[in-house]
């Protein structure tokens, strides 16, 4: 039960044993060692001299119970989010998951989000998780009385802690005296700042009010990013990156400036999580790029559907999108209708024969990919399902909480497997299914709701609060991938719909233009998000609003972006939190391997960072982006050299869609381009270089020094991408 060192005799003679059967027989040998998770370190250590000696690694805890060190060292890319929630809060807009959600997706963590009400897992020093981060408004340990023994257990075994906003540990505790952390009386009065770190008055400056300030003061070793002097004398030190890990405590994470406006973080969060969390800089699974080009994908949810244009004829909402929209831009669209706005058995039955034969014509257009948005529109999914709509038209709550359809009683498998059933069997043309069930109303499914998605077979969007403008630059208001609910993931939206950009359809009517502005926020200095288009039908009914479309629409078809379907960009973001990223010790040279569904394939590097091409396996190319180096995978596991080469091979810098089949030779390189739009791609380290496209030599439509690109003529996108096979021979 202890972890001791093995005396030498014993060590020697074992090698030779093992190597014996090793040179005689010539069968591989893995050698087992142990070492605790707190010494991760020293376990990379004994796993190089057991590589050393000739024998496969693997290092592990006494128990063997932990994803150890072997010749691959997984990187551990989940975080237990640890919070308080209220009863009548969903995790979604838990004030934790609202703010921190984003930034730990952007540096490539998953998040298994926890209510400390609640059991707390058993789990998390299995060395899957990178660390511990907390959120909290009131003291844990008063919220559960296994909290503070079960915290003790988690540091003690090394698992990282960073604790925001409240303190996770009672700063009068045994605990945090061995955290190096005291306590502080602040006093009254005006805080004089001592030293204060760049990461510090991010986007607001920080409050100096001593009655406010978090009173704790950093004892051990560490660093304070924020040091106060109190007018008593009393140094503080409220925000600080230590050996375990780090923390900012309240009023030094975020500042609410008034109860109309979001809040604004005092500290820069990503780059604090980074070091806080003090993970390695491995490369980040990416689901906002294609190819080094931006994502596209434009989705609509089907309210409306039934109202009128506000035009000569006034024809019907859905009529008004199919000839105003779809059939002018011919982009991959995810369309959605709900079942009680036009079936015969919803609301509107007189007028469901002209309904359902507009959804046909829009569902049979080739760039149309079905969805449901639900039976009876659901406004607040948990309410309905704790409470149950009251049948026959009447409702359990003052406001309504669906559709009121007349007989109906809320019924979870009607709203998901029943909608999708009556779009197959009614509206959907005999080479077409129902790929994409859009959440409705407050987008807060139950995980009952989220299963019976994936038990239907489609996948699931909607969700998140992204809403960054000019008048709101604030990353509290740019929301994470996706939620975790029970054993499935609730997949949000890149961004908001016009709805919150036009007063609830209040007005201005053109106010969705200014999602462009989003657009825009959300490319730099970082990408953190693709281009999504998002709109409901009724957009479709009067005049500013149109133009609003056709302005974003302009923009976006005047950008290099690679259109994909809202299913290719939800597939992204599950292969993105099921991807395992290894760092393979047997190469001298910092490698990477990657292995994951195949449908995410970008990696992000820091922009610094030089990818050896040449000797990465099922890397296609690479290209600069927005603060980072993008690099383009071409299957489902590749293989990443770090490091300069020289001269530079043959590779891809960007293209308008997937890169498959790819092979490299002597000669040069050879892919496939899988494209819904205009075949386009850009070779770089290209001199002397030509090529051919579906076996026709095509030359370069311009040429920049090395760099060469291509194009094809334009065609109309499909349900399932063109494939083109692209050959590049090199030199002589």
């Amino acid at each position: 039960g202890r972890y001791v060192e093995v005396p030498e005799t014993d060590r020697a003679w074992l090698r030779g044993q093992l190597q014996a059967v090793r040179d005689t027989h010539g069968v591989p040998v893995i050698v087992i060692d142990y070492a605790p998770l707190k010494e991760r370190a020293a376990a990379r250590e004994i796993a190089a001299k057991i590589r050393a000696d000739g024998f496969v690694p693997w290092v592990s805890n006494g128990a063997l119970d932990l994803l150890g060190v072997g010749s691959l060292e997984v990187q551990p890319r989940r975080i237990a989010l640890l919070t308080d929630l209220s009863d009548d809060t969903d995790m979604q807009y838990s004030t934790a998951y609202r703010l921190l959600a984003m930034p730990l997706h952007w540096l490539g963590f998953t998040i298994d989000p926890i209510d400390v009400r609640g059991e707390l897992p058993a789990n998390l020093l299995q060395g899957r998780h990178a660390a511990l981060v907390t959120w909290f408004s009131r003291a844990p340990a008063a919220l559960n009385p296994a909290y503070a023994d079960w915290l003790q257990r988690q540091i003690d075994g090394g698992l990282r802690l960073v604790m925001l906003h409240g303190a996770a540990v009672d700063l009068n505790s045994a605990l945090a005296r061995e955290l190096g952390l005291s306590r502080a009386a602040p006093g009254s009065g005006a805080l004089r700042v001592e030293r204060q770190d760049a990461l510090i008055g991010f986007e607001a400056p920080p409050p100096l009010d001593a009655r406010a300030a978090a009173g704790v003061q950093l004892a051990g070793a560490g660093d304070s990013l924020l040091r106060l002097r109190a007018p008593s004398g009393a140094t503080l030190d409220p925000v600080a990156l230590t050996p375990w890990g780090g923390y900012a405590l309240a009023p030094f994470t975020i500042r609410q400036p008034a109860l109309d406006n979001p809040a604004r973080w005092i500290i820069e969060p990503i780059e604090f999580l980074r070091r806080a969390i003090g993970a390695p800089a491995f490369p980040v699974p990416d689901v906002t790029t294609e190819a080094g080009r931006r994502l596209l994908l434009i989705h609509i949810d089907g309210d409306g559907f039934v109202s009128r244009a506000e035009r000569p004829g006034t024809p019907f909402a859905g009529e008004a999108l199919l000839t105003d929209v779809l059939q002018r831009y011919k982009l991959p669209h995810t369309v959605s209708v709900i079942q009680g706005e036009i079936a015969g058995n919803g609301l509107f039955r007189d007028l469901s024969p002209a309904l359902e034969d507009i959804a046909r014509r829009i569902f049979a257009l080739p760039h149309v990919e079905i969805a449901s948005h639900s039976y009876s529109h659901p406004f607040y999914w948990r309410r309905l399902q704790k409470k149950g709509a009251a049948g026959a038209g009447e409702s359990a709550y003052p406001q309504a909480l669906n559709l009121m359809l007349p007989g109906y009683s809320f019924d979870l498998k009607a709203e998901i497997g029943g909608s999708i059933d009556y779009i197959d069997r009614t509206l959907a043309p005999a080479d077409k299914r129902t790929r994409v069930f859009l959440w409705t109303g407050d987008t807060a499914p139950p995980a009952e709701a989220v299963a019976l998605a994936d038990a239907a077979g489609v996948l699931n969007m909607n969700g998140g609060d992204t809403l960054i403008t000019r008048s709101q630059p604030t990353l509290t208001v740019v929301s994470g991938l996706g939620l975790r609910r029970g054993g499935g993931l609730q997949v949000f939206a890149p961004n908001q719909n016009e709805n919150v950009y036009t007063g609830n359809w209040t007005g201005p009517f053109y106010g969705y233009q200014r999602v462009i502005e989003t657009f825009e926020l959300t490319e730099t200095p970082r990408r953190l998000k693709p281009v999504n288009i998002y709109y409901h039908t009724y957009s479709a009914t009067k005049a500013a609003s149109l133009n609003a479309l056709h302005r974003v629409y302009g923009w976006a078809l005047a950008q290099p972006l690679v259109p994909v379907y809202a299913s290719d960009y939800i597939r992204k973001v599950l292969d993105f939190h099921r991807m395992a990223v290894a760092r393979d010790w047997r190469v001298e040279r910092p490698t990477w391997r990657v292995a994951g569904d195949g449908e995410l394939r970008t990696l992000r590097l820091p922009a610094e960072a030089a990818v050896a091409l040449a000797a990465s396996q099922a890397v296609a190319g690479a290209a600069p982006g927005p603060g980072a180096q993008y690099v383009h995978l071409a299957a489902a596991a590749a293989s990443v050299v770090l490091g300069a080469e020289a001269p530079a091979a043959v590779h891809l810098r960007a293209a308008s869609g997937r890169i498959e089949d790819f092979a490299r030779s002597a000669r040069g390189i050879r892919f496939t381009l899988a494209t819904y739009s205009k075949p386009q791609f850009t070779l770089a380290a290209a001199r002397g270089c030509s090529v051919r496209i579906d076996d026709r030599i095509v030359a370069p439509a311009a040429v920049r020094g090395e760099e060469q690109d291509h194009e094809l003529p334009a065609v109309e996108p499909a349900a399932s991408p063109r494939r083109h096979v692209v050959d590049v021979r090199c030199g002589a």
